[in-house]
């Protein structure tokens, strides 16, 4: 049976490059991933599952490999480590710990912001798949077409909503975010690993990933 690292994010705090680096480690499987600009796309086992929307119907859609081999998969994720447990009860987890400072938390809007809604996919596989990503479902007929020009990720969440895909309207959407300072706030314990969102984007991750490199 696979053996998975699931990497709990919130969206924007460098959950994907954080796993691949974890993916580098001599017991894991290297994370497959191309760069989009600044940004990193990976390719997981799950073929982002669980960085879409949430499904409740999820459970029903894992398949697994029982011929994998001996390595672990690294998984990056936007589901809470309690929810993944309910079927993977006794994998090891990487959580960021969402930024609750007011400073924290407007360096991570502007991240996303920087880092996504201006960035943009290279192909349109993975601009459908974004799509898939943040409006949980398939796009329609029309959308698609539209999906077919060359946009910035953020011109695409204009898509999703339904109104004309310009810098105005992008800011617009973005504003409307609000970001939750308690979305992630776990401590370590067995077979969990916290970082903080600021060691992340600072590449502060040696004493994560050395303790990882000790306990899989």
């Amino acid at each position: 049976m696979p053996k998975f690292i699931f990497v709990c994010y919130e969206h924007g705090t460098g959950g994907e490059p954080l796993a691949v680096e974890i993916s580098k480690l001599k017991k894991c499987n290297t994370l497959s991933y191309t760069k989009h600009g600044i940004r990193i796309w990976s390719y997981d086992y799950f073929n982002k599952l669980f960085l879409k929307s949430y499904d409740k119907n999820w459970k029903n859609k894992i398949k697994l490999d029982k011929t994998s081999n001996e390595f672990y998969y690294v998984v990056p994720s936007h589901y809470d480590p309690d929810i993944i447990k309910e079927v993977f009860p006794n994998e090891f987890f990487v959580v960021i710990n969402s930024p609750k400072t007011i400073e924290g938390i407007k360096n991570l809007k502007e991240r996303i912001f920087d880092h996504v809604w201006l960035t943009k996919h290279n192909n349109l596989q993975e601009k459908i798949g974004f799509y898939i990503e943040n409006a949980g479902k398939n796009p329609s007929r029309s959308h698609l077409k539209k999906l077919g020009q060359d946009l910035l990720n953020g011109e695409i969440k204009c898509i999703i909503h339904n109104v004309e895909p310009t810098l105005t309207n992008m800011k617009e959407l973005f504003e409307k975010i609000n970001l939750r300072s308690d979305r992630f706030n776990y401590i370590n314990k067995k077979n969990l690993f916290t970082i903080d969102y600021k060691d992340v984007i600072t590449n502060k991750n040696e004493n994560l990933i050395n303790n990882l490199k000790m306990s899989i």
